[in-house]
């Protein structure tokens, strides 16, 4: 056991009030516990050393004020996991923490991952940043400060030595099998409780930062655990009770032989516990069609929702996303989804450099023959529709820096922008489509219907779950067919002063049956789960 006196503080900054075109994106995604500083408090505590979380991702919490209540624990450490979005809000707390606490800080994350020198040059509140997996760095980390190894030793770790800056050598990704379960807290805030069954993907995704981070020089694409195991941990969770859960995989597959396998003693395994839950899942097309019969038995033992990684229709954008599969393959996929006794949406990066926008229109006719309005974790597709983000170390970012298309954001070292090739796309987005969302932005918004719909269904309350989803389907009908037509006059390709007029039109048309839907939201007084 430590003699370390003072606790290791782990943490995650709240996100700003993050809006996407004015929406809330956390309420339209909803709420997780992180798991990520979860698991590294459980290894830490299985080592011997003391460890306090704050997660505050969702809480809002003032930076003064998380600063203060990391800094009353007295900690030895601290570490702050990074994403794009609590970035800033990161950086202000740890400015803040500085005025009081003289320890060391440490960060990590996928967003440290790809810009751990650009941290230690412009943070200078951050002493060490881990990249990659954090468990076995974090460990020798708090090994190395309590005397018992030279910094050298440290894996994964990137630091300032003088006036350089070092990166030691990266360990093998770890055996998922050994790693202790997340330290949990209960009663457990959030939405869902999530789960990771695994790690790693199959799929090679041109703009998903899981590629590279998941270095294949460094072990195995995939890494699972025993699926009693998992069982075993969902079982616990439901004793402290949980019902909803989401398998927080980075793809929970079932297009392998070898995945199948492990997916049917995962399904024997939830049978022999019997146990009373709902499920969810993300998956991509080819897991939908190749794992068809176990998605149905999944059905019998929770599986309630299908988050589909679909990303596009088109056949460009497919292969500039490098999905793998074909338009033909989608629609088998959906056509299967849709006769699963669960929901399930199909996501969609609508915006690439070089989208056009006829083929803008080609992609709405083609969603509008799966019905995406239709889908509950859909609703208003056009608004949170999004364009493709480069992020460092993914093919994307490549290939928009060789075009030459790929520029860094002013004052901001890990975000990067690129403008549409064609002229007519930046008018439409920046101009028309801005307009159509300031138009809509006024429609409320229930938090996370994917998931509070079939929850209120789970628990008896069917009538107010129907009412919820015919809210749903009609706000995603009129906000579709008013997306629709401001590009079809787009692509008529009238001149500006009757395209300004048929635009006003439209908007003079559609605005009042979206704005009508608000009448179909049941009341708040009724939203009783």
């Amino acid at each position: 056991m430590s003699s370390q006196p003072h606790p290791v503080v782990l943490a995650v900054a709240p996100e700003p009030a993050q809006q996407r075109e004015g929406y809330a994106v956390q309420g339209f995604l909803g709420r997780m516990p992180n798991i990520g500083i979860m698991y590294l408090a459980g290894v830490l505590e299985d080592a011997g050393y003391p460890v306090v979380t704050f997660d505050e991702q969702y809480e809002g919490t003032p930076p003064l004020m998380l600063a203060s209540k990391i800094n009353a624990q007295n900690p030895s450490l601290v570490g702050f996991t990074l994403y794009d979005v609590t970035m800033e809000p990161t950086h202000h707390t740890l400015s803040l923490l500085r005025l009081a606490y003289d320890g060391p800080i440490v960060v990590g994350g996928y967003t440290a991952t790809f810009h751990a020198e650009d941290i230690l040059r412009a943070w200078p509140e951050v002493d060490y940043v881990i990249v990659r997996e954090g468990e076995t760095a974090l460990r020798a980390l708090v090994a190395h400060l309590e005397g018992d190894i030279p910094v050298e030793e440290v894996p994964n770790l990137v630091y300032r030595d003088g006036d350089s800056i070092r990166s030691n050598p990266e360990a093998a990704l770890t055996d998922v099998t050994t790693i202790s379960w997340p330290r949990r807290q209960w009663p457990e805030s959030g939405d869902v409780t999530p789960i990771v069954t695994r790690r790693g993907c199959m799929s090679r995704c041109a703009f998903c930062s899981m590629v590279p981070f998941y270095d294949l020089k460094l072990g195995p694409i995939l890494r699972q655990r025993a699926p009693e195991d998992v069982v075993d941990e969902i079982a616990y969770c439901v004793d402290n009770g949980s019902t909803e859960f989401m398998i927080y995989d980075d793809d929970f597959g079932l297009s392998s032989k070898r995945e199948r396998a492990w997916c049917a003693a995962f399904l024997d395994c939830l049978k022999e516990r019997d146990l009373d839950i709902h499920w969810g899942v993300e998956l991509r097309v080819a897991d939908v069609v190749r794992g068809s019969e176990l998605l149905r038995d999944f059905c019998d033992v929770g599986l309630s929702h299908i988050s589909l990684g679909m990303e596009s229709m088109l056949p460009r954008q497919l292969k500039l996303y490098n999905k793998g599969y074909k338009q033909t393959d989608i629609f088998r996929a959906v056509e299967i989804a849709r006769e699963l006794p669960l929901d399930f949406q199909t996501n969609v990066i609508f915006w690439d450099p070089w989208i056009t926008l006829d083929e803008a229109a080609e992609h709405v006719d083609l969603l509008d023959q799966i019905r995406i309005q239709d889908q509950l974790g859909s609703a208003n597709f056009p608004v949170f529709a999004g364009a493709l983000i480069p992020r460092r170390g993914t093919a994307f970012y490549d290939l928009l820096d060789d075009a030459g298309l790929l520029r860094q954001r002013p004052g901001c070292f890990y975000r990067y922008e690129y403008d549409f090739v064609d002229a007519e796309v930046r008018r439409f987005f920046k101009g028309i489509r801005r307009a159509y969302v300031e138009r809509v932005r006024a429609v409320p918004r229930p938090e996370a219907l994917w998931l509070f719909v079939p929850r209120l269904e789970h628990a008896g309350f069917t009538d107010l779950g129907a009412a919820y989803r015919a809210y749903g389907r009609a706000v995603a009908q009129a906000e579709f067919d008013y997306f629709r037509a401001l590009i079809e006059a787009a692509c008529r390709r009238p001149g500006e002063e009757v395209l300004e007029h048929e635009i006003t039109e439209i908007h003079d048309h559609f605005g009042p049956r979206v704005d009508a839907c608000a009448a179909l939201l049941p009341e708040p007084t009724q939203q009783l789960v």
